[in-house]
């Protein structure tokens, strides 16, 4: 096992950037982790990875500084890697998506400027600028290229199937629980996005919010093609919002 990091980096230099294997290890063992930032941009969001594992754990600020050295540099037998897997111990995939919908999030936040989301605009993404159960499935697998080998080091194996599971039961609970069971429902939720999502920049609020209707083509869309768990969740939500409709008419 290779210390974080350095795992996270040879994933985005053989997948992202398409670098054969070879030159993406000798990358690896030979530059400094802000050399090889220049290639990977990972930093913010293993970042936001540690922040959010020691917040919800109870790290102190000593520990904190102990995990985050050790998940850029080693070594892969780190003591603080040790403690931090007794305090995962117990915990199951709820846990890790709450992680995930924090470095989400902290994404958001990082990439709220306006040259952005002209990028994201223009390659119809802003679906990405969504609360973590609105994004699919498809998009947290990429945010857990960031957190699976931490927790791995940790000692804390990741089940996919079961992260699956878990992410789908949250779209459910927070189609509900948010009253986003029409398109309508999103749409006009989507008008009022800092209320809605209240970590989400003034600003990129407001960019978003004249878009509400494009954005939620985009959900679905992506529901459609990449996660149909989710797009199923969907209509059956609207399904039940129609059948309470009509006995309320009657």
């Amino acid at each position: 096992m290779r210390v974080p990091y350095k795992e996270i980096a040879l994933y985005a230099l053989v997948k992202w950037n398409g670098k054969p294997e070879s030159e993406a290890i000798e990358m690896i063992n030979t530059l400094s982790v802000d050399e090889l930032e220049n290639s990977v941009w990972a930093k913010n969001s293993v970042n936001h990875a540690v922040d959010s594992i020691s917040r919800k754990l109870g790290l102190s600020e000593e520990d904190k500084k102990a995990f985050s050295e050790a998940v850029y540099n080693g070594p892969e037998d780190a003591p603080i890697f040790s403690k931090v897997g007794e305090l995962l111990k117990g915990q199951r995939e709820e846990f890790v998506l709450e992680v995930l919908s924090d470095i989400h999030d902290g994404w958001v936040v990082d990439n709220s400027s306006e040259k952005t989301f002209n990028k994201k605009k223009d390659r119809k993404q802003l679906r990405q600028y969504l609360p973590l159960p609105l994004i699919g499935y498809n998009e947290v697998e990429s945010d857990l290229i960031f957190l699976r080998p931490i927790l791995a080091s940790c000692g804390l194996d990741t089940n996919e199937l079961r992260l699956e599971g878990a992410y789908h039961n949250l779209v459910n609970e927070f189609i509900h629980a948010n009253d986003v069971t029409t398109f309508q429902k999103l749409i006009d939720r989507i008008k009022e996005l800092k209320n809605f999502y209240p970590i989400i920049p003034e600003e990129l609020a407001l960019r978003l919010m004249p878009l509400s209707n494009e954005i939620v083509e985009q959900v679905y869309n992506n529901w459609k093609e990449k996660d149909e768990t989710s797009a199923i969740v969907f209509l059956n939500a609207m399904k039940e919002d129609l059948a309470k409709s009509n006995k309320n008419t009657k």
